[in-house]
């Protein structure tokens, strides 16, 4: 049986454990509340986002991955980023996100599962969308690398940052989808500069992600390094680890950066 949980990081952000250790973020202004991911799609995460606020609800997802567009079809209207939105509407099959719940040992009936997400649910979004709950304001940053249309969600008057995805302490950029090493640096440094000093920390998406505001510039340096003329990845494997790690997967240089990136796709075409 799919279940929730929640806990309040401010007075005005909430984070819910979803089935499959993922989160969703849930920010609450004086008029209207914004859902940030959906999860799996395991369960009814709106009858959930219910018993906690009876405000309007506003939807937005970070990225199209299965973990995170999966429950979005149970919403009226869901705000995506746009290179991201074919993705979403694959990811959400059931088939889909069945295979990825797999990896968690759940295997779910197909009546505890939402419906897929329409093209008529989806309204796209690009960097720059911002909406006013009334008093609190959730403003969509990108940082793409992840995923083509990766964003990052910033709480402005908690000056936090839903990094997410996008930077943490094991990046995925080895999948199909994901952007070279050099693309990925380059939108590390324009998000730097445009949005450095407008927040003070950083939140994730799943719960082995840790990392403090430094590890942006962690991220840009180890790409950095990355590209440095003749840098040769270690082993023969297709994808590899940027850093060597220890104990609880934790870099053995005391750094919180970290990612997994193919040697076939380190510099922009």
């Amino acid at each position: 049986m799919a279940e929730f949980s929640s806990e309040r990081i401010t007075e005005r952000l909430m984070r819910i454990r979803c089935p499959g250790n993922v989160y969703a973020y849930l920010a609450l202004g004086d008029s209207a509340a914004a859902l940030i991911d959906t999860g799996f799609g395991y369960g009814s995460l709106k009858e959930y986002v219910q018993a906690l606020t009876d405000k309007e609800l506003i939807v937005l997802l970070t990225h199209g991955h299965y973990d995170h567009s999966g429950g979005a079809g149970e919403f009226e209207q869901c705000f995506v980023p746009e290179e991201d939105i074919p993705m979403a509407l694959e990811h959400s099959r059931k088939e889909c996100r069945r295979q990825g719940l797999a990896g968690y040992g759940i295997i779910p009936a197909d009546d505890e599962m939402p419906d897929a997400l329409r093209v008529d649910q989806i309204a796209g979004i690009r960097e720059g969308f911002e909406i006013d709950l009334g008093s609190y304001t959730v403003h969509m940053t990108a940082m793409h690398g992840h995923t083509p249309g990766m964003m990052c969600p910033l709480f402005m008057q908690d000056r936090i940052i839903l990094f997410g995805d996008a930077l943490n302490s094991l990046v995925f950029l080895q999948l199909e989808e994901c952007s070279s090493v050099e693309e990925y640096r380059d939108s590390l440094k324009a998000f730097r500069e445009t949005y450095e000093d407008l927040y003070d920390t950083p939140v994730y998406s799943h719960p082995h992600n840790f990392g403090g505001k430094e590890i942006l510039d962690e991220m840009i340096d180890l790409c950095s390094d990355i590209l440095q003329p003749g840098y040769q990845p270690a082993g023969t494997e297709a994808a590899v680890l940027a850093k060597e790690t220890g104990q609880n997967h934790r870099n053995t240089d005391g750094t919180a950066a970290n990612l997994l990136f193919r040697r076939d796709r380190i510099q922009k075409k």
